[in-house]
């Protein structure tokens, strides 16, 4: 054997019946006992996750909203140094459109939607395609990496998971409207981070922040859902709205080497912050 794969989904089977877990943890515990049982009889053998997602219909809008990516870089922290790779099901939701499928919106699996417009978790890869090669700081909060002394890069998650009467609903219609019914109670999360050993000079903070505002089409298309298509400049906006919000700010770090900056999150939200030396 060349490797062992396994999937991961976030169903759970009680009294006959399957509902998504209600349980945040549900995910990245069973990753962690499939590792830990093929690595004590098949040691030399890579793991590879070659499917998951959380929810196991491709009718749920919990698919289409922030939810997932929050849902998504929680996992891939928590579980991306226990397997060799991952393969997220699926790329578009061109694979799940069906009769059924009339809306630009449906509650596909994809990373996008079935003509092509970014979702929110689709923006977690580009999030994780940016970090350096070396971990440096690791909560269940925030991911931060490293390449040099002079490029840092931080990943944050305030991961709020669902509440059990999301857990039971079959497609969430809920989302559309009053979202905020079918989640646990959250808070802001402040956090302050402390870099040591940066190279002492400027540095440029570039944020990227995605959450039910910045980087989501679901509510922008929850308020005109009878759009079935799109012309090409209406398409271009749309593709506009999809992107996470962007903010800048400078920091000067001193000869003690320490580089330290605040982050506030918000309940269901994801940021990352790219932080680049500019000048001594």
């Amino acid at each position: 054997m060349d490797f062992i794969g396994i999937n991961a989904y976030g169903g759970v089977m009680t009294d006959s019946h399957v509902h998504l877990a209600t349980d945040s943890d549900y995910m990245p515990d069973k990753i962690r006992k499939s590792a830990k049982l093929i690595d004590h009889y098949f040691p030399a053998l890579p793991v590879l996750i070659t499917e998951f997602t959380f929810c196991y219909t491709s009718r749920n809008y919990l698919n289409d909203m922030v939810f997932s990516s929050c849902f998504l870089a929680s996992f891939l922290s928590e579980t991306m140094q226990l397997v060799k790779g991952m393969g997220f099901f699926t790329m578009s939701d061109l694979s799940v459109y069906y009769a059924d499928s009339g809306n630009l919106f449906f509650g596909g699996n994809g990373l996008f939607n079935y003509i092509g417009l970014p979702k929110p978790v689709y923006h977690v890869y580009s999030f994780f395609r940016e970090l350096g090669t070396r971990i440096i700081g690791h909560t269940s909060d925030y991911l931060i990496t490293t390449d040099s002394n002079y490029r840092f890069q931080a990943l944050f998650t305030n991961y709020v998971h669902i509440n059990e009467q999301a857990a039971y609903s079959k497609h969430n219609e809920k989302l559309l409207d009053t979202p905020e019914q079918l989640f646990e109670s959250s808070n802001t999360k402040p956090l302050h981070i402390q870099i040591e050993q940066a190279i002492p000079g400027t540095y440029l903070l570039k944020t990227y922040t995605l959450n039910a505002f910045h980087g989501n089409l679901l509510p922008y298309w929850a308020k005109c859902r009878s759009l079935t298509h799109l012309s090409e400049q209406d398409f271009q906006t749309f593709k506009q709205l999809a992107q996470p919000a962007i903010n800048l700010h400078t920091k000067t770090v001193t000869d003690d080497g320490i580089l330290d900056f605040s982050v506030h999150l918000e309940p269901s939200e994801v940021k990352l912050v790219l932080i680049d030396y500019i000048e001594n």
